[in-house]
């Protein structure tokens, strides 16, 4: 079975990229840490709760099943949301939508694409979304339908990527070298409901935005 491991963080936004209705019965529902208050708000009925927890009231955190709880000390070297892919990984989840609205600290944005990196590393397939953005891992070759009208950007990681090819962009990604110290990739426009990228080598960040 495909689950997904939807972390529900302190910044969830109102309304989801792929809308909260894409949460299966199946899937379970990680809130990280203010993010069980978020899930109140959201009508979501949190499956674990993980995190330091320093910005939940004890009493609150009482009427929560307490072996569903992962708590953390709060000098720690991990982020909270971190923690919370760790513990999808120990449950052998290889799915993961981390919703946060991306409105906050710019180093906080910053973490979360390690914590994609982090998710690649670790063989989960994850990506970041807000209520108007979805940030995710390219790393061999990507399809996907239904974005005709997006933006797509790209950002290489760590080193230069190599495009093989692409379908159902405006400018085409053909033979076309990414540096990470270059904007080259910003901005691209979705033409086609079917969107095709391949890659020789490296690996980029994604960012899918809906405009409207």
């Amino acid at each position: 079975m495909n689950i997904t491991a939807w972390i529900i963080t302190p910044c969830a936004p109102d309304i989801l990229f792929d809308s909260y209705q894409a949460i299966s019965s199946s899937d379970i529902i990680i809130a990280v840490d203010g993010g069980l208050e978020r899930c109140r708000a959201l009508g979501l009925e949190a499956d674990y709760l993980c995190g330091d927890l320093d910005s939940l009231d004890d009493a609150y955190l009482k009427t929560f099943p307490q072996d569903k709880i992962w708590r953390f000390p709060q000098d720690k070297n991990e982020t909270d949301t971190e923690l919370a892919l760790l513990k999808a990984r120990t449950l052998e989840i290889r799915n993961a939508v981390i919703c946060n609205d991306m409105q906050g600290r710019v180093d906080h944005v910053m973490g979360l694409v390690q914590n994609l990196q982090w998710a690649r590393l670790h063989g989960i397939q994850a990506c970041v979304q807000s209520a108007s953005q979805s940030l995710f891992i390219i790393d061999n070759s990507f399809q996907a339908k239904g974005y005709r009208g997006c933006l797509l950007s790209l950002v290489a990681l760590n080193q230069p990527a190599h495009l093989k090819r692409s379908s159902g962009l405006k400018w085409v990604l053909k033979d076309l070298v990414l540096e990470p110290h270059l904007s080259r990739g910003i901005s691209n426009v979705i033409l086609d409901d079917n969107l095709e990228i391949e890659l020789t080598d490296g690996m980029l960040l994604a960012t899918i935005t809906k405009i409207g």
